[in-house]
């Protein structure tokens, strides 16, 4: 269910808006709005999510995520802009479906001529669907008269919002948490119900659950165990069974959440998910055939926000009763509200571009305040991979804007492998250290040292270069870092 543009006018801090998504031929490229605090750039998402829950509503009305009768996004005269008359908004999807808000600051009898300069436009359409009257404001939702197509598009795609409140309690702080096992899912077998949920707040209990169901059914039902023949004995042709592997929609899924746990955690060799026994059945990550991770509430914050989002992906969209054989094949949109949110500076550059690369289908519509994301999505992407956007305004920009950033992520990435380094040193050795400025300095050193008849004295301390004076400053710095290893 793809956006294809956003219109917004007078709204809050927006004076005008139009951006028409990009697409590279059927494939959306991602989407990343940026600007500062108060600048639109959740209310931009929320138009999108507000339209989204409505057309939830239209194919599970058993299981809505906002009460029935309610909105999730309200309207209201208050987000006019300070001295304009009216607010426009309006999302336009794939196959002609579309939602719209206009809202007058005054009732329209009286007032019916459409400002100047909105002839022909989007804006004029939806003006004309104010009744004439004690009326001030008209919407029209994505679902009217199109909700068989609506019906259609979520049977195909996974749809998803993350919002910026979204937060797991650490294993530490909850025991439930700490002890959690995984359990079937519970099926809802009712036509209008769903255990798809649009709004994600904390999931990793229904992504584990999933993942112990998928696990399950490929355990059970896609074995692949062809006979072999070992000839005949006897008289009686021997016939033995033989493990080729798994087969299947579920040996898909599995393997599509191996794929992302092996991209979140690069530095773990054979790293794989492993399931209890029926006494403790906790889905833990397993280093080959090691405990890894005895559980995975017991991730950190950061971790847990990307394994959920993804991990959400190949849930949402395995529910909608759509088949996968790749994450390259999973269609839809995901909405989410400060992605960057909890991530560490090498998973923002890095790790999370990378995981959004292996959705080539899924239309990413993001906000974000990391520079470090955007230039690790242009290495990812290139150039012209993904949209980026400044707000108020929905100006496109180029991510060369933020170059500046990139040598202030190198120095800080030199900066760590040089303090790492140096602590590796420090834990391992077995006599006093002695820095110097570089490598010429450490020929002298030595040279001297035979030269006076040293060679003892020198033997008695480890003599390693500082590589540069700048980082020798950096010695000086992190004292009390070293304080703690000396």
């Amino acid at each position: 269910m793809y956006v294809k543009r956003i219109q917004i006018l007078n709204y809050g801090p927006i004076d005008q808006l139009d951006v028409t998504l990009p697409f590279d031929d059927d494939k959306p490229k991602p989407i990343l709005l940026i600007g500062e605090n108060g600048s639109g750039k959740s209310i931009v998402l929320s138009h999108i999510v507000n339209a989204l829950i409505i057309a939830k509503d239209i194919v599970y009305p058993d299981t809505r995520e906002v009460e029935s009768g309610k909105v999730y996004k309200l309207r209201s005269s208050q987000y006019i802009k300070l001295s304009k008359t009216f607010y426009f908004a309006r999302v336009d999807f794939e196959n002609n479906l579309s939602m719209g808000e206009i809202w007058m600051g005054q009732d329209k009898i009286g007032n019916e001529t459409l400002p100047i300069g909105f002839e022909g436009s989007d804006v004029e359409e939806a003006w004309k669907g104010i009744p004439t009257g004690n009326n001030d404001n008209h919407f029209s939702n994505v679902g009217e008269n199109n909700g068989s197509q609506v019906r259609s598009l979520f049977s195909r795609n996974c749809v998803l919002f993350f919002p910026p409140n979204r937060f797991e309690d650490p294993a530490w702080l909850n025991e439930s948490n700490l002890t959690a096992q995984a359990g079937h899912m519970n099926w809802s077998p009712l036509h209008g119900s769903t255990e798809r949920r649009l709004i994600n707040y904390s999931p990793l209990r229904s992504n584990r659950d999933w993942l112990y169901d998928v696990a399950f059914d490929r355990a059970v039902l896609e074995i692949q165990t062809p006979n072999y023949n070992l000839g005949e004995q006897d008289g009686q042709v021997i016939v033995v069974p033989v493990f080729a592997g798994f087969s299947g929609e579920a040996n898909n899924s599995f393997e599509s959440a191996s794929r992302v746990i092996r991209s979140l955690f690069l530095e773990i060799q054979n790293i794989r998910f492993g399931i209890g026994r029926r006494r403790d059945r906790a889905v833990s990550l397993m280093a080959g055939n090691d405990l890894a991770i005895p559980n995975i509430f017991q991730l950190s914050t950061g971790e847990t926000a990307l394994l959920n989002l993804f991990m959400s992906i190949l849930r949402d969209y395995e529910l909608s009763g759509a088949s996968f054989n790749s994450t390259e094949d999973i269609r839809g949109i995901v909405v989410v509200d400060e992605i960057d949110l909890h991530l560490h500076v090498s998973h923002q550059y890095s790790i999370l571009p990378n995981l959004i690369k292996m959705f080539p289908k899924v239309q990413f519509i993001v906000t974000t305040h990391s520079p470090l994301f955007i230039l690790g999505m242009r290495n990812v992407f290139g150039e012209g991979g993904f949209g980026l956007y400044r707000m108020p305004g929905g100006n496109e920009i180029d991510p060369e804007e933020f170059s500046e950033f990139e040598s202030a992520y190198e120095s800080f990435t030199l900066t760590s492998r040089h303090t790492d380094g140096l602590r590796s040193a420090i834990e391992g050795a077995t006599k006093p250290i002695v820095v110097v400025e570089g490598t010429i300095d450490q020929d002298y050193i030595v040279i001297a040292s035979k030269l006076l008849n040293y060679q003892l004295t020198l033997a008695k301390v480890e003599l390693h270069s500082g590589n540069g004076a700048p980082n020798l400053n950096k010695i000086w710095n992190i004292q009390r870092y070293l304080e703690s290893y000396l």
